[in-house]
C-alpha cells in the first residue's frame, strides 16, 4: 500500500552535467503506484516541479555516471513538493528509463517450414529462474487490426496470441490479476533469437482459464501498446508550447511512454523534400511543428494516438510494427520493390540510411524452391473497390487553442509560474497565489513603481490578417479608473512592433512603435470575471508577446490566460474535378493545409527549424513539385483511387523470406494466369490479416497501391 505521496521536484546543476559521462543527471524514485521510475535531464533546472508523483516512504536519489560509475550528485537534487495522488508529468524529460525486466517464461514451437519460433515473457523486476511452458495448438498468431479496405489507414495496431499449455506446469503462474498493464513484456523470435518478429505487453483481458481436469490450455492475449497511446496526452519535450519540434522527435516523445525495455528502433520511410531540406537527411528530422498545435484546452493536449494519426494522415503514411521495430512509411513508396529508409534508436542521435527490399511474388505452385510463396486452400479472390474521379483533400483552417505557455500558471519554477517573468514593483510589490476565490488566481500588488507579469517567451506567431483573441480570469476592485494594463505586442523584427492600444473611453487601435501601448482596463468591482480582448486584423506578421501591468499601489488578480487567433477563411479544399460523377472521396487532414500556404501561425503549419513555412514539396524519386503538403497528398490519393482498385482476399503459404519473417512492411505481387481482370502488374500491401507462424500461413486482405504519378489538374479553394 502506498504511503504519503508528493510531487517530484528536481534541480539540475551545470557542475553535475559537466562531470557526467553523458551529460545527464538521473533521478530514481518509487511512484504512488509502487512502480520504480527513473528520469534524466541534460538541461539545467531550478526547483522544477516535474508533475511526477512519488511515494516518500521509499528511497529516492539523484546521481550521475562518472567513468561508468554511479556517483551521487553534488549540484543537483531531488526533493518533495506538494501532496499528490498520481503522476501528471508537465513535460517529458529527455530520458525516461524503462524499469528493469527479467526473462521468466519461454515457449517454443517448430513451424511447418522447419523454422523454430521462440516466445519470451519478461517480468518487471524479475531476477529468478526461467520457466519453460509447453505450447498449445497454433501457439503463435498475430493479427493486424486494420479496420477497412483503405490503404491509407494511418495506424495499424497488432495483437499477438500465445496458446500456452499449463497442464503439467508446476512452477509459478504469471500474475494474470495484476493491475500493471506493463508487468509482462513479450518478445517473439524466429530461428532462436536471430530474427525479432514482434514485441509488446500481455493484456490482462480476454483471458480464458478453463475449469478442467484434462488439458489446461490458456490463450494469452498481447498488444503492441499503440492502444495505450489513446490515454496518454502529448507533452512537448521543449518545455514551451511555442518552441518547435521536428516530426521524429514528436513521434519519439510518444513512443518513449510505452516504456519498451531495452529500447526500440524507429524506421522512417517518408521521402518528401523541399528546397529548404537536404535529401541525405530524413524528412522527419527537417519538418517542424510548433507544439501549441496539439493544445486542446488551457494547458491540456490531445493524446499521443491523435498526434501520430495526424502526422500519418497528412503524409499519406502508416505507422505500424514490423520485425519487432516501429515503422512510419509512405503508402505510395511501399508500392515499389524497395523503400529508402532511415533507421534510428530511441536516443535519436543518428540515422542509418539504407534501401530495403520489401517485395515478394506469389506464383502458381511448382515446388517450394522455385515458387516459395503461393496461394493455398483455393480461397483467393479478387475484390473490386470503387474508384473516384473526384477526390478532395480538406483542411480546417484552425489556430492553436492556446499559444500562452503555462497559461493556467499552475506549473511552477520556484515560487512563481514557470515561463513567466515577474518584475516586482519597488516599495513592496508582490505576487502571491490566492485560492480563496472560485478560481485560484495570482494577486499582483503594484508597490510604488508597478508590478509586471510577462510571458517569458513568445506567445506564438501572428500572420498579417490574423485576429488575436486574448482572454483571462480577472479580478480587481473598483469600476472606474485604470486597474490593469495589458500589452499585446507584435514584434515584426528590426526593433519595430505594433501594439494594440486602448485608452479608457476611446476605441482601441494598432499603434506602430508606440512606447506606451497598453490596453487599459477598469476594475471588475472585486468580482472574478472572464475578460476578453479581441483585436482587428493584425497589420503585419511577427511574434506575439503579452504583458500584464499593475500600477499606482493597486492589486489585480490574473489566471487562466488564453491567446488564440482566427481568420475569415474556415476551410481549404484541394481537389480535382475531371468528371460530373456524383461519387466523391474526401479526406480531412489536420496538417499541411495552411491558408495562405506561407502561413506560420495556424495549427496546419509545417515549418523549417527557423519557423518558415515549408513550400514546394517533391518526391525523392522525382516528378512534379507541389506548393504545399496538401497538394502532394492529393496526388498520392489520386494515384491509387482514380480508378477502381482490385484488392485480394487470400491465404498464402510461407512466411520466411531468407533474411527474416514476413511482416506488415512487405508488399507483394501476383503472377496471375487467369487473364481475367489481370493483377500481374499490381502491388499490394497488407490490410486486416492473421499470421499463423506455426502453420506458416498468412490469411487476410491485400490492398492495391501504386507509386505511378498520374498527371491531372488541381484546384485550390477556400471557404469562408
Amino acid at each position: 500500500m502506498a504511503g504519503t505521496c508528493y510531487r517530484v521536484v528536481v534541480s539540475v546543476g551545470s557542475v553535475d552535467r559537466s562531470a557526467s559521462d553523458d551529460g545527464f543527471v538521473y533521478f530514481d524514485f518509487v511512484g504512488c503506484d509502487l512502480i520504480s521510475q527513473t528520469i534524466g535531464y541534460n538541461v539545467n533546472k531550478t526547483s522544477f516541479d516535474t508533475g511526477y508523483c512519488m511515494d516518500s516512504s521509499y528511497l529516492y536519489e539523484c546521481y550521475i555516471y562518472v567513468g561508468g560509475v554511479k556517483t551521487a550528485c553534488t549540484s543537483s537534487s531531488i526533493t518533495t513538493g506538494v501532496s499528490c495522488s498520481g503522476s501528471e508529468p508537465v513535460e517529458p524529460p529527455p530520458v525516461v528509463v524503462p524499469p528493469a525486466y527479467g526473462k521468466k517464461y519461454t515457449l517454443s514451437a517448430i513451424s511447418k517450414s522447419g523454422l523454430t519460433y521462440t516466445c519470451e515473457i519478461w517480468e518487471k523486476a524479475w531476477t529468478g529462474a526461467v520457466y519453460p511452458i509447453n505450447t498449445g495448438t497454433n501457439p503463435f498468431v498475430l493479427n493486424c487490426l486494420a479496420s477497412s479496405d483503405d490503404p491509407f489507414q494511418p495506424i495499424l495496431p497488432t495483437t499477438f496470441t500465445i496458446s500456452a499449455d499449463f497442464t503439467n506446469f508446476t512452477d509459478p503462474w504469471p500474475d494474470f490479476l495484476t493491475t500493471d498493464d506493463r508487468k509482462y513484456h513479450v518478445k517473439f523470435y524466429a530461428q532462436g533469437t536471430t530474427y525479432l518478429v514482434w514485441r509488446g505487453y500481455i493484456l490482462m483481458d480476454s483471458l480464458t482459464i478453463p475449469f478442467t481436469t484434462g488439458r489446461n490450455f490458456v490463450d494469452i492475449y498481447c498488444v503492441d501498446g499503440l492502444g495505450l497511446l489513446k490515454s496518454i496526452p502529448y507533452l512537448p519535450s521543449t518545455g514551451d508550447i511555442n518552441v518547435n519540434e521536428n516530426l521524429l522527435k514528436i513521434i519519439n516523445n510518444c513512443l518513449q511512454y510505452l516504456l519498451y525495455p531495452g529500447g526500440y528502433y524507429i524506421n522512417h520511410a517518408i521521402n518528401y523534400y523541399t528546397a529548404a531540406m537536404v535529401n541525405t537527411t530524413s524528412y522527419l528530422r527537417q519538418c517542424y511543428i510548433i507544439p501549441n498545435t496539439w493544445v486542446n484546452g488551457q494547458d491540456t493536449f490531445v493524446t499521443c494516438y491523435d498526434v501520430l494519426e495526424a502526422i500519418c494522415t497528412a503524409h499519406g503514411a502508416q505507422f505500424f510494427q514490423s520485425g519487432g521495430e516501429w515503422w512510419i512509411a509512405s503508402v505510395n513508396e511501399r508500392a515499389s520493390d524497395t523503400v529508402r529508409v532511415f533507421r534510428t534508436n530511441e536516443d535519436l542521435i543518428a540515422d542509418t540510411l539504407s534501401t530495403v527490399n520489401i517485395t515478394r511474388t506469389i506464383q502458381p505452385y511448382i515446388n517450394d524452391t522455385l515458387t516459395p510463396y503461393y496461394f493455398i486452400d483455393n480461397s483467393q479472390a479478387k475484390i473490386l473497390a470503387k474508384g473516384y474521379q473526384s477526390i478532395a483533400i480538406t483542411g480546417d483552417i484552425n489556430y492553436p487553442a492556446n499559444t500562452i505557455d503555462n497559461g493556467s500558471m499552475l506549473k511552477l519554477s520556484g515560487s512563481y509560474p514557470a515561463n513567466w517573468t515577474i518584475t516586482l514593483g519597488t516599495g513592496g510589490g508582490t505576487m502571491t497565489y490566492n485560492t480563496s476565490g472560485t478560481v485560484p488566481v495570482w494577486d499582483m500588488f503594484a508597490g510604488s513603481s508597478g508590478t509586471t507579469l510577462a510571458a517569458a517567451n513568445s506567445c506564438g506567431y501572428v500572420n498579417q490578417g490574423d485576429i488575436i483573441n486574448l482572454s483571462f480570469i480577472y479580478q480587481a476592485l473598483g469600476t472606474s479608473g485604470i486597474a490593469l494594463e495589458v500589452e499585446i505586442k507584435i514584434d515584426v523584427g528590426g526593433g519595430n512592433n505594433y501594439k494594440w492600444k486602448r485608452v479608457l473611453g476611446s476605441d482601441p487601435s494598432w499603434k506602430y512603435n508606440f512606447a506606451s501601448g497598453y490596453y487599459e482596463l477598469t476594475g471588475s468591482d472585486g468580482k472574478q470575471t472572464t475578460q476578453t480582448i479581441e483585436t482587428i486584423s493584425a497589420p503585419a506578421s511577427g511574434t506575439l508577446y503579452v504583458t500584464f501591468k499593475v500600477s499606482s499601489v493597486l492589486t489585480a488578480s490574473i489566471s487562466n490566460v488564453i491567446s488564440t487567433s482566427s481568420i475569415f477563411y474556415k476551410k481549404r479544399i484541394v481537389y480535382n474535378q475531371n468528371s460530373t460523377s456524383p461519387y466523391k472521396k474526401e479526406v480531412n487532414t489536420k496538417l499541411g493545409a495552411a491558408q495562405p500556404y506561407l502561413n506560420t501561425s495556424q495549427s496546419q503549419c509545417l515549418l523549417t527549424t527557423s519557423n518558415n513555412a515549408l513550400v514546394n514539396f517533391s518526391r525523392f524519386s522525382g516528378g512534379s513539385t507541389y506548393s504545399s503538403m496538401i497538394n502532394l497528398l492529393l496526388s498520392q490519393y489520386y494515384n491509387i483511387f482514380y480508378k477502381p482498385a482490385i484488392n485480394l482476399s487470400f491465404t498464402q503459404y510461407q512466411l520466411f523470406t531468407g533474411s527474416g519473417v514476413l511482416g506488415l512492411l512487405q508488399n507483394f505481387a501476383v503472377t496471375d494466369p487467369t487473364g481475367n481482370v489481370s493483377i500481374s502488374s499490381a502491388r499490394f500491401v497488407m490490410g486486416a490479416c492473421t499470421i499463423d507462424y506455426i502453420n506458416n500461413v498468412i490469411t487476410g486482405t491485400g490492398l492495391q497501391v501504386s507509386n505511378t504519378e498520374i498527371a491531372f489538374t488541381q484546384r485550390d479553394t477556400y471557404t469562408l
